[in-house]
């Protein structure tokens, strides 16, 4: 025998439990709660632009700023309103300009020490040892003499020939550690060093004339072909004359390849360039994707200008384009 349910009444309503009713609850209005950055949600903290490396042009504009400005921070410290110290500005400026590619400034920095220590023995050894010591030939490979493979790359012979190359490292080494980093700056100099040695030494065999060599001129020449490519419209300055820098970095090439073209027989070792200029492809397997998208657009805006500037010098050689003479 069933027993009979239990109906509800019909219109009686049902009242669910306390957990249910919370449930049931429909979800709330959006609700915008403000909450205090932590340091786990703040992450990697943005760099600052004064960290950053400041271009020519850029150390330029700030300098001058400094000079138009100076009349008037004399009246401002004049009626005390404005510190000394702010005096120092344009000092500031500078050496924050030079120390801010750290990689490129290191390497100066070791190249100028090396010489200083030659300097040094320079007039207590005879010429003999300070070759054997600071240069590089084919008998230091012959003998696994470590020391001269590394610091024929950072020897020079005079200070004009320092100054130089310190100036290029100092144009373009800049440019690069600015794109690539200061490791793979220091691992691109290393790589045009390397070619630059056994380029040498190659050219050398073929015309069975052994002469020592040093400098840092080919692995700067594998600076400046990693600069054409990555950065060839940045602007540099030679002889306070503003040119990008694919102009300085070409000009430097046409004259290397021309010596080797007329085979001349200064005290330069052009072939020592050429392999710094080549390194630039080992560099460029190493480089990312990004990176590797930017040098080949380089390499292609390089080919156009050149293309351009012989299409134009064939048209004003041969008549058919001509300027109009000024008065």
């Amino acid at each position: 025998m069933r027993k009979p349910s239990a109906r509800r009444p019909p219109h009686s309503p049902t009242i669910p439990n306390q957990a249910e009713a919370v449930h049931a609850l429909p979800p709330p209005a959006t609700l915008r709660v403000k909450k205090t950055p932590t340091a786990a949600s703040k992450g990697k903290p943005r760099r600052s632009r004064k960290l950053s490396a400041h271009s020519e042009l850029a150390l330029l504009w700030g300098l001058l700023y400094d000079l138009v400005r100076a009349p008037v921070f004399l009246v401002m410290l004049l009626l005390g309103r404005a510190k000394l110290r702010d005096a120092l500005q344009p000092i500031h400026r500078v050496s924050h300009f030079i120390l801010s590619a750290r990689a490129t400034a290191t390497l100066i920095g070791l190249n100028v020490l090396c010489f200083a220590v030659e300097f040094v023995y320079l007039r207590r050894w005879p010429m003999a040892r300070f070759l054997e010591t600071f240069a590089f030939s084919p008998q230091v490979l012959w003998q696994g003499r470590v020391l001269p493979i590394v610091l024929h790359v950072f020897s020079h012979a005079s200070l004009p020939h320092l100054l130089s190359n310190m100036m290029a490292l100092f144009v373009f080494g800049r440019v690069v550690e600015r794109l690539l980093g200061p490791l793979r700056l220091l691992l691109a100099y290393g790589l045009a060093a390397m070619a630059a040695t056994l380029t040498s030494l190659l050219a050398q065999g073929l015309s069975g004339q052994y002469v020592p060599t040093l400098g840092a001129s080919g692995a700067v020449a594998g600076l400046i072909a990693l600069g054409v490519l990555l950065s060839p419209l940045s602007i540099t300055f030679e002889a306070l004359i503003p040119m990008p820098l694919f102009l300085v970095g070409w000009l430097a090439m046409a004259g290397d390849l021309l010596a080797l073209w007329m085979k001349s027989s200064d005290s330069v070792d052009h072939p020592a360039h050429l392999g710094g200029y080549l390194s630039v492809v080992l560099v460029y397997r190493l480089l990312p994707s990004k990176l590797k998208a930017k040098a080949r657009f380089g390499l292609l805006l390089n080919v156009l200008t050149i293309l351009f500037a012989l299409g134009m010098w064939y048209l004003t050689r041969s008549g058919k384009l001509a300027f109009p003479a000024l008065s």
